[in-house]
């Protein structure tokens, strides 16, 4: 499920993960996530272990705020979703947001198994990611099956 109705509400949903995105500063892109995005997740998520997470971004309009941050972990917390709130213009917690998702799919032993329900993949399955060790947390790369895929940071 790819579904985008506003620029300022992107919807990204592979198999292992649900993200919404909300502009703080725009109270209808917020409302359009309990009408649409937490309707669209629970009719069609194909994997009952989908990480699902809830970004705030424009954080550095703080002047111009529409949406609390309470509302937005409140949501978070009865639709059973990670909760960050960022800035992608001035980059504050953009790192932090997909190392959360990272860490909670690591979590969730289901979404990296080989071959378990849905079109889960092992995102450890390109030999070419795992040799590289140049590779730093939440690196986002241009994937055509998922649209991005996370690498990590070897140790």
């Amino acid at each position: 499920m790819a579904t985008c109705n506003d620029t300022a509400a992107t919807f990204i949903s592979p198999s292992a993960k649900d993200l919404a995105a909300y502009d703080v500063t725009r109270r209808d892109t917020f409302t359009n996530l309990s009408e649409v995005w937490a309707k669209e997740v629970e009719l069609y998520s194909t994997n009952p272990d989908c990480i699902k997470m809830l970004v705030g971004n424009k954080v550095d309009k703080e002047s111009d705020r529409a949406v609390t941050k309470k509302e937005g972990t409140d949501f978070a917390r009865e639709y059973g979703c990670l909760f960050i709130e960022c800035s992608a213009k001035t980059r504050v917690n953009v790192q932090h947001c997909f190392e959360e998702l990272v860490l909670k799919i690591l979590d969730t032993p289901s979404l990296l198994a080989e071959g378990s329900k849905g079109n889960k993949k092992n995102i450890f399955k390109d030999k070419a990611l795992q040799s590289d060790s140049s590779a730093t947390a939440a690196e986002v790369l241009k994937n055509k099956e998922s649209r991005f895929l996370i690498r990590l940071e070897y140790l």
